[in-house]
């Protein structure tokens, strides 16, 4: 199924800045399998946050939970042909008044070969972790190894709580959101709020990880971060918020580096019309330094968008793609490749299942093609978190629900 958008303009890419794969020819037909269908045992249920793969082709993630878990951290290995789940981690088994609960974000890389990631609720002060995960030193002659796990921090309500992605500079320090804390006076203390959320930074000293508070929101210049940040070459950090700004539909901002909070500028402020409302999930920048992202609500039909920024300057937005009640709305960050494709995922689509899908610049027009329905008894429902690629670009994701065991998926698309 193919449909077009209005015209829109984008440069040329020939590298992305955070998410890059490179197209090869494929001469075999489309295929989609599952990976891995969800449990909800030790394997966890309700993978939501996307995948992450390190340099020898394994799947990492994480999964929330449902009934019998509130959440894992898993990894995915392909075995003579097969893929074959490892649980790392267990957070039910492993007191999650201590590590907290429901990990909200994918798995990222340290320089130290660990992987890291933000745990929304939970942890000893009852508002989210950064927990730190890495394999035992020495061999484990049981069946389920679980990886040695370490908080790094627990969050509080005042100045940061609910933390839901994280990334690290080239020192090794962390920065990620929180939904809720920070500024806790006004309309971010309305409608039950504990503060419009914060961007922070976690660094290390000594084995001590210390946060500092970089920027908290006011509702008037956003409300509720999500997704994390990403930085330029500058060392400046840009985001969404899914809510607040002068319409209360979200904004995308930037932040530059200042001796207390930093300094935040608005790059655009959502209206709810062509534009779209309501931006959700990260953002994605290429190499030029322009941003990509999705917003959840508005465009022509309020299925939301696919959206570019372009520096410098004056920032400027065009709606690059509007989704309709036949394609659903767009549910996860974006992927982009060396051709200057878009690859992206939605749900509640006429089949109320999602589906994966490309979007192609061709004469000004950006067209949709949908590359895989996802069907709710076998491949999953509401695929969730984007999409990821390998060196032969295969596509990688997650579905939240559906499968044999109806807790989600982990799949591939083979173009």
């Amino acid at each position: 199924m193919t449909s077009s958008a209005q015209p829109g303009a984008i440069r040329p890419l020939v590298a992305t800045f955070l998410i890059l794969f490179a197209v090869s020819p494929v001469m075999h037909a489309q295929t989609f399998a599952v990976l891995h269908a969800f449990t909800d045992g030790a394997d966890g249920g309700g993978p939501g946050a996307g995948l992450t793969m390190d340099r020898a082709g394994n799947l990492y993630g994480t999964a929330s939970g449902y009934l019998a878990s509130v959440g894992s951290a898993f990894k995915l290995t392909k075995v003579r042909g097969n893929w074959v789940l490892n649980p790392l981690f267990d957070f039910t088994d492993n007191n999650e008044g201590t590590y907290g609960y429901e990990p909200d974000g994918t798995l990222v890389f340290g320089a130290d070969g660990a992987s890291y990631v933000a745990v929304g609720l939970g942890g000893s002060l009852g508002y989210g972790t950064v927990v730190k995960l890495q394999p035992h030193a020495t061999f484990c002659a049981s069946i389920t190894c679980y990886w040695n796990a370490t908080v790094l921090f627990d969050f509080d309500q005042s100045s940061g709580s609910y933390p839901d992605q994280i990334d690290f500079d080239g020192d090794g320090n962390i920065y990620g959101t929180t939904g809720e804390g920070g500024y806790l006076q006004g309309s971010c203390l309305a409608s039950g709020l504990r503060g419009c959320g914060t961007v922070y930074q976690l660094t290390n000293s000594g084995g001590t990880w210390s946060r500092k508070v970089l920027y908290q929101f006011h509702n008037s210049d956003g409300n509720d971060p999500m997704g994390g940040v990403l930085f330029d070459s500058a060392g400046n950090l840009y985001g969404i918020t899914r809510s607040g700004g002068t319409n209360n539909l979200g904004v995308v901002f930037k932040l530059s580096p200042a001796q207390e909070f930093w300094d935040e500028t608005i790059l655009h402020i959502f209206s709810g019309g062509s534009d779209g409302e309501y931006p959700g999930w990260p953002l994605t920048m290429d190499a030029a330094g322009n941003l990509y992202g999705v917003t959840q609500g508005g465009g022509s039909g309020g299925y939301g968008t696919v959206f570019e920024l372009s520096p410098p300057g004056t920032w400027n937005l065009q709606t690059l793609y509007r989704f309709s009640a036949a394609e659903g709305v767009p549910n996860g960050g974006l992927l982009l490749d060396s051709a200057g494709n878009i690859y992206g995922t939605t749900f509640g689509n006429s089949n109320h299942t999602g589906i994966i899908f490309k979007l192609t610049l061709s004469s000004g027009t950006w067209s949709l093609t949908d590359l895989h329905d996802f069907n709710a008894p076998t491949d999953g429902l509401q695929p969730i978190g984007g999409v990821i690629s390998d060196a032969q670009g295969n596509l990688y994701g997650t579905a939240f629900f559906g499968g044999a065991y109806n807790y989600g998926t982990a799949w591939e698309l083979t173009p």
